[in-house]
């Protein structure tokens, strides 16, 4: 009996490894046909080639760390104009330094992009984000605190940049957040403050 389940699972793990390599391959394939262009394919192409060695590479961060300039390039980028590329760049970015900020209407606005009734002059960044416990189990308490953003967004993202949770928040408030269907591992918790600034922390799900 014993023999029988693990010739099943060696089987099911053959079948995800094989179904993964022919996705990736597949993946190279349509990227090789992006011609750059705009600014948003540009960022794509790079974000795409550098996620599709990562998974190739069986979730190697240290192939992130040696490509982190590349990456924060496109990350420091206003989202309007470099594309869902500099999102994704963020999450790269998050899970090797969850410290960095983005002050998305400051530089969109140097790009000539801005928000109608956004006074950019005038804001502070005076925000704060708590993750706690971090490492996590089964909840998370997350408390913002924002001087200028009354409503905020939470977003839980895995490392091939699927949001696993998204959730409103009340600024300025702490709210208990159940992680519990989550699986363990490595995530980026992507915070989006009303006055345009986004936040991005490193979480740790282990039970």
């Amino acid at each position: 009996m014993n023999n029988f389940l693990n010739q099943t699972i060696n089987n099911i793990t053959i079948q995800r490894e094989a179904t993964l390599n022919d996705n990736l391959n597949e993946a190279e394939l349509q990227n090789d046909y992006v011609v750059n262009g705009e600014l948003p394919e540009t960022n794509s192409k790079l974000i795409n080639e550098i996620e599709i060695e990562y998974l190739e590479r069986g979730y190697d961060i240290q192939y992130l760390i040696d490509n982190f300039s590349a990456i924060l390039s496109v990350a420091q980028q206003c989202p309007y104009a470099g594309g869902n590329a500099v999102i994704r760049a963020r999450v790269w970015i998050s899970m090797i330094n969850d410290s960095i900020e983005y002050n998305d209407n400051a530089v969109c606005l140097q790009s000539g992009i801005y928000r109608l009734g956004v006074d950019i002059t005038s804001e502070k960044i005076n925000d704060e984000i708590i993750i706690q416990p971090n490492p996590a189990g089964d909840y998370i308490t997350v408390i913002t605190k924002s001087i200028s953003s009354e409503n905020c967004k939470i977003e839980i993202i895995n490392n091939l940049n699927q949001v696993v949770l998204a959730k409103q928040l009340t600024c300025n408030n702490q709210e208990k957040i159940d992680v519990s269907k989550i699986n363990q591992g490595l995530y980026a918790v992507k915070i989006i403050l009303n006055n345009g600034i986004t936040k991005i922390q490193k979480l740790i799900i282990a039970r």
